[in-house]
């Protein structure tokens, strides 16, 4: 394959549809320090926690599945191996900023529950 960018979403957007898959099917059902969505705001009561579970679960599928549709769409897109650089800072810029996104709004609707 010629398109980096095109594995590199395509990877991690299956990652996330089936780590959010697990999540969603299995979630961790008490507080605990080794799985499951952990930020303090959702270990402070069991009931957040349950929400964080299901929730963080359905975000990461929707990322995940962001993330492979974006690929695909670049795979069926000719570009110029010059710019090929600055795609793979793009792409390394979607994997790291749209998760910090979603702990944001996952953590503003945890908020709003408390």
């Amino acid at each position: 394959m010629d398109y980096p960018s095109v594995l590199i979403l395509g990877l991690t957007g299956l990652t996330f549809i089936l780590a959010g898959a697990v999540s969603f099917l299995w979630p961790a059902k008490e507080i605990n320090d080794w799985s499951g969505y952990r930020t303090k705001r959702s270990r402070s009561s069991q009931q957040l926690w349950d929400f964080a579970q299901v929730y963080s679960a359905k975000w990461i599928m929707g990322i995940g599945l962001f993330m492979t549709l974006l690929g695909g769409f670049r795979w069926c897109l000719p570009l110029y191996r010059s710019i090929e650089i600055v795609e793979l800072i793009i792409v390394v810029f979607i994997i790291i900023v749209i998760p910090i996104l979603m702990i944001i709004k996952i953590e503003n609707k945890l908020k709003k529950i408390a």
